[in-house]
């Protein structure tokens, strides 16, 4: 603060307003020549006299953090990696009574499998195929399936998050390259002990209604595993290929929304020559999409853009760019089916090749 002297003979004014015209390559115009550069009457020179009385701009508070979807005062986080918990509503279904159920089994056999439980991993996806002509042969007729039982040649573990699901299938032989996703009857979820050797009974909370005529497909996933017991099985050794089993321990990346960002080394650029193949898996927020998305990004050193896909962009539609020489970059779109970009997994796969000039989607 300063303090003005009580001086009567002193005159004091406020500054309102300093400014120099910036005159075109420091040049001023003549009277003969009004287009130098800056002059008397430069008509780009604009100065607005304001009463000092009113205010000409408005006082406004604003946070001193944003988060993304959050509109409270106080915000829990914490500086160690944290894991989402996602609740799920098992069903577990109890017979008091039996009347009038129908038992059969479609096969034999005394082979000693690992599978589709003593696989060793905490995580398992599997499938299995029967023919109509098996299940026929073995006294089924169309209608309601209530349960399923496996002979258990060991036990003693307890599985987490064990479905069992069910489709009709064409299918006679099953193919690892191209297997059946979609289409399934969810008919038992529980997490699930095998307490004791000999027949496990998994009592369905959804029958599942066979035609009579169709192959049946039947899919067993867990997700965690404990106990000491390796739940072997007994079976039979097909000629076809009637088993699929994976149990690759798999992992995604969730957003809740806002940014995400990993980075990948900048030396992976160095092994892209001529041609580029970029592929992944993709599960979209039905909440969420269609949004301005970008699922991936690089930048060269000159910070252009030089790889870009937004899947799904606002519209809908799929936009691929790729490489850029300093006047712009190549893109080729389309747009996209709700179910290729939300509530479901689907793979996606982008291409360009330099020598053809192709780009692909």
């Amino acid at each position: 603060m300063f303090q003005f002297p009580d001086d009567t003979t002193k005159r004091y004014e406020k500054i309102i307003m300093l400014y120099r015209m910036r005159c075109k390559n420091g040049l001023v115009s003549t009277s003969t020549n009004r287009n130098l550069g800056c002059g008397e009457w430069d008509y780009n020179c604009y100065t607005y006299l304001i009463d000092s009385s009113m205010t000409d701009s408005v006082a406004r508070a604003v946070s001193d953090y944003q988060i993304n979807g959050f509109s409270g005062t106080t915000f829990q986080y914490t500086s160690q990696p944290q894991y989402n918990l996602t609740f799920s509503e098992q069903q577990q279904v109890t017979y008091t009574s039996v009347n009038g159920e129908t038992s059969v089994s479609p096969g034999s056999g005394a082979a000693v499998l690992n599978h589709p439980f003593a696989t060793g991993s905490q995580s398992g996806r599997m499938q299995y195929l029967w023919t109509a002509a098996e299940l026929s042969a073995a006294g089924f007729t169309a209608g309601d399936i209530n349960g399923l039982g496996i002979d258990l040649g060991s036990s003693g573990a307890l599985y987490q998050n064990l479905r069992i699901r069910v489709r009709h299938t064409a299918q006679d032989s099953l193919n690892a390259l191209s297997p059946e996703i979609d289409g399934f009857t969810e008919v038992y979820f529980l997490n699930t002990d095998f307490p004791a050797n000999g027949l496990q009974r998994f009592n369905f909370h959804t029958p599942f209604n066979w035609d009579g005529t169709s192959n049946l497909l039947l899919e067993f996933i867990y997700t965690g595993v404990s106990g000491t017991g390796s739940c072997l099985t007994t079976g039979e050794q097909m000629t076809d290929t009637r088993a699929l089993v994976n149990t690759a321990s798999d992992g995604y990346l969730e957003t809740s929304g806002g940014p995400a960002v990993i980075d990948i080394p900048a030396a992976v650029g160095n092994n892209i020559t001529g041609a580029i193949t970029i592929a992944f898996w993709c599960y979209g927020d039905t909440a969420r999409i269609p949004a301005n998305t970008s699922i991936f990004e690089a930048l060269d050193a000159a910070g252009r853009r030089q790889l870009n896909l937004h899947l799904p962009w606002s519209n809908g539609s799929v936009y691929w760019d790729c490489g850029n020489d300093g006047t712009g970059y190549d893109r080729i779109n389309k747009a996209a089916t709700t179910a290729e970009t939300e509530g479901r997994w689907n793979h996606w796969a982008v291409t360009k090749d330099v020598t053809t000039g192709s780009m692909k989607i």
